[in-house]
C-alpha cells in the first residue's frame, strides 16, 4: 500500500482511501515571521520538501483545486515524512504532511495549523453510494475514477494494481460512522489466544511506518532504544514483535498494552476491536 500519487503510468493502482494532508507550522516559528495569508506569501517563508526516496524527485505541495507547487529554495529537504515533522517541529520550517503525521501534535498546540482553504478536500463517505455504512474498495475507486478527472481534467486519472483481489471489502466507516464489531457483516471467528500474525498484519496497516510511527511503542510503554533499525515498516514490525514475544522491547510493554494503545487510536477498526490479548 502506498500514500501519493502514482507517477509511474505503467502501474495499475486502485484508490483505497484518502488522507487529509494540512500545513503547519510550529508556535515558535509563527512567532518570527508573518502568518501567511495567501500560497505567494507562504512561498517567500521558509518550507521544507520531502523527498522521494525511490527516484531523488520532489513532492510537491498539493493545494485546493488540483494545484500544486515546490518550494524553488526549501529551508529543509529528506526523504523521511518523520524526519520532515520533527524539522517542522523544531520551528525551522513550514511543512504539509498527512493529518496521521500531524494530528497528535496539532491537539498538543505543539503545531498549528495554516491556510486551511488551500487544503485539498478529502472524501467524506460520498463513495458509499449504497448507504450501508461502509466505504468499499471497489465502490472508492469507482468514485475516485469518476471524480478526479472532473476537478483536474487531463491531469489525473486513477488507476488500479492489485493481486487476485476479488472481494469488495470494506476500508472504512462512512463519516467516521460507528458499527459493532459483532454485526452480522463483519463477525470474524475469534480465538482465545492472540493470533500473533494478524496482530502483525494490522499494525502495519495502521502504522505503515512502523513502531515509532505515533510513538506507537513507547506509548504503549516500550523503549525505542531497544528496536533495531529496519527499511520499511513491515520489516520494523516483525522484528519488534518477535522481540516482544521473546520478552524484549522495554520494561513496561506486552501484548496487552500495545493492543491497548492501537484500540485507543482506531477504536472504530473492526478487526482490531475482536483481538483480545
Amino acid at each position: 500500500m502506498r500514500v501519493g500519487a502514482v507517477r509511474d503510468r505503467r502501474y495499475i493502482a486502485r484508490t483505497v482511501a484518502h488522507v487529509s494532508l494540512k500545513i503547519v507550522a510550529a508556535p515558535s516559528l509563527l512567532a518570527t515571521v508573518h502568518r501567511p495569508g495567501s500560497i505567494e506569501e507562504l512561498k517567500r517563508l521558509p518550507l521544507s520538501m520531502l523527498i522521494d526516496r525511490k527516484n531523488g524527485r520532489p513532492w510537491p505541495w498539493v493545494l485546493a483545486e488540483g494545484r500544486t507547487f515546490l518550494p524553488t529554495s526549501p529551508a529543509f529537504s529528506c526523504d523521511a515524512p518523520e524526519t520532515e515533522r520533527e524539522i517542522v517541529l523544531a520551528g525551522i520550517a513550514f511543512g504539509q504532511m498527512p493529518d496521521y503525521l500531524a494530528e497528535p501534535y496539532l491537539s498538543e498546540g505543539r503545531l498549528v495549523e495554516v491556510m486551511q482553504q488551500e487544503a485539498p478536500p478529502p472524501l467524506r463517505g460520498a463513495a458509499d453510494k449504497s448507504a450501508s455504512g461502509f466505504i468499499r474498495v471497489f465502490d472508492l475507486f469507482n468514485y475516485v475514477s469518476e471524480e478526479v478527472p472532473k476537478l483536474i481534467p487531463d491531469g489525473q486519472h486513477p488507476i488500479f494494481k492489485a493481486d487476485n483481489l476479488e472481494v469488495n471489502f470494506a476500508v472504512a466507516l462512512s463519516q467516521g460512522g460507528k458499527k459493532s464489531p459483532y454485526s452480522p457483516e463483519i463477525t470474524l471467528a475469534v480465538q482465545e489466544e492472540l493470533p500473533r500474525s494478524e496482530l502483525e498484519k494490522i499494525l502495519v496497516e495502521l502504522y505503515p511506518f512502523g513502531p515509532r510511527d505515533q510513538e506507537v511503542w513507547s506509548r504503549a510503554g516500550g523503549d525505542l532504544s531497544r528496536l533495531q533499525f529496519h527499511p520499511t515498516g513491515q520489516a520494523a514490525w516483525h522484528a519488534a514483535l518477535r522481540m516482544l514475544k521473546q520478552g524484549g522491547g522495554g520494561r513496561s510493554i506486552n501484548f496487552g498494552s500495545l493492543l491497548s494503545t492501537a484500540k485507543e487510536d482506531f477504536s472504530n477498526h473492526t478487526q482490531l476491536a475482536m483481538l483480545h490479548a
